[in-house]
């Protein structure tokens, strides 16, 4: 009885653990010789997350960007593409190294524009009031009139439509690999 009861007690907590300590492993497996590939993407990937692109929705505000200029903007999202483009090349190369989804998601990044065709910048409105002002972008602008109202605080990045298909216009673009 006592042994049906360690056999019991066992599967009940013992594979649970298991289970724990295999997804734990597998997690950090890699195929026979697939370390360097998945390494020199983990760098790109990382690389490319690390660029901030100012002004986008879901971007937090930093002190400076309101200086910030389209052609900024424009450079940041070169930067962050042209990494995001080395680790999804990386994927691509070594299909074998990496799961399915990352290498659909690679083959997106591979065919998104490498540059933007123009940044439309955050406008103002107005003064918050509703008074107009010609000094808008400039210090002191609607100070008596409760400040600046900004019609919208995010940039927009248009895509060259020539170089994206009609498919992928109609899709969410994601441009970084997910970590």
């Amino acid at each position: 009885m006592t042994v049906l009861t360690l056999l019991i007690v066992g599967g009940m907590y013992g594979v649970p653990a298991l289970n724990r300590w295999m997804g734990e492993y597998l997690e950090g497996y890699v195929p026979a010789g697939c370390r360097k590939p998945v390494d020199s993407y983990e760098q790109a990937r990382k690389s490319s997350e690390a660029v901030r692109i100012p002004l986008l929705l879901g971007v937090a505000f930093e002190p400076g960007d309101e200086s910030v200029t389209d052609q900024d903007i424009m450079n940041a999202y070169a930067e962050k593409r042209r990494l995001a483009g080395e680790a999804a090349g990386i994927a691509l190369a070594k299909r074998d190294c990496f799961d399915a989804a990352l290498v659909t998601q690679a083959s997106r990044v591979e065919s998104s524009p490498d540059t933007l065709a123009f940044v439309g910048m955050p406008s103002a409105t107005g003064c918050s009031d509703g008074a107009s002002s010609q000094s808008i972008g400039k210090s002191g602008a609607c100070s008596h009139h409760g400040g600046v109202n900004w019609g919208s605080p995010w940039a927009t990045m248009y895509l060259d439509s020539g170089a994206i298909s009609a498919q992928q216009q109609q899709m969410p673009t994601m441009l970084i690999p997910a970590g």
